[in-house]
């Protein structure tokens, strides 16, 4: 299992969902806010940062990196977790960990309920779902096992019996967790790289949208 370091400050946000959730990895240790606030995610987000930070004693200067639910989820509420980040990234000029929204949620199954091979899946709307494969990998995290994909719940099927299928709402403290091990590979990016992951491209380059 892959050591984390207590000596890194990861502040990690989500807001892909129904949910909006906020989390601070520092000392070894993961702290977190989380609440059900459909439609109110713009607005909640940075108190609830401040909130945190404050909390924690820590100031935003101090923060290493800032990590992400990139997505699937919410077109909206991707765009306000990748905007919010950018904002972020830009004003103390550190690193940006972009982590999966599915594999934040196998990730979830992973720590609670010791789910080592999962199919997390969120809902993608139009009787379709958003999906993929994840499987504890060599650092302690849960790590992609294929592609996600959209598509109807019957398509996605189970490689076999030994898997478990998981959804619910993806959480910050596992984006932070996963970012963490992140970090510690180097594998970050700059603000000007930061993108939202919508995986239906089609609808998302609706003028509407």
């Amino acid at each position: 299992m892959y050591i984390l370091s207590n000596q890194i400050n990861i502040l990690a946000i989500d807001t892909s969902t129904d949910a909006c959730s906020v989390a601070l990895y520092s000392n070894g240790k993961i702290t977190e806010h989380f609440d059900l606030v459909p439609r109110a995610h713009a607005q909640l987000i940075l108190p609830m940062i401040d909130a945190l930070l404050n909390a924690a004693g820590i100031l935003i200067s101090q923060v290493d990196a800032f990590a992400f639910g990139r997505g699937p989820g919410s077109f909206t509420g991707v765009r306000i977790a990748c905007s919010v980040i950018q904002a972020l990234s830009f004003g103390t000029h550190k690193p940006v960990i972009a982590v999966s929204t599915l594999q934040a949620l196998a990730e979830g199954a992973y720590q609670k309920m010791a789910i080592t091979q999962a199919l997390a899946s969120l809902d993608a709307r139009m009787q379709e779902i958003y999906w993929g494969l994840f499987e504890i990998g060599t650092n302690g995290i849960m790590e992609p096992a294929g592609k996600e994909s959209v598509s109807p719940e019957s398509l996605a099927l189970l490689p076999s019996n030994a898997w478990q299928r998981v959804t619910g709402f993806p959480h910050a403290e596992d984006i932070a967790r996963i970012a963490a091990v992140e970090y510690r590979l180097g594998n970050m990016v700059s603000a000007e790289a930061v993108l939202p992951i919508y995986i239906r491209d089609e609808v998302a380059k609706k003028p509407s949208e």
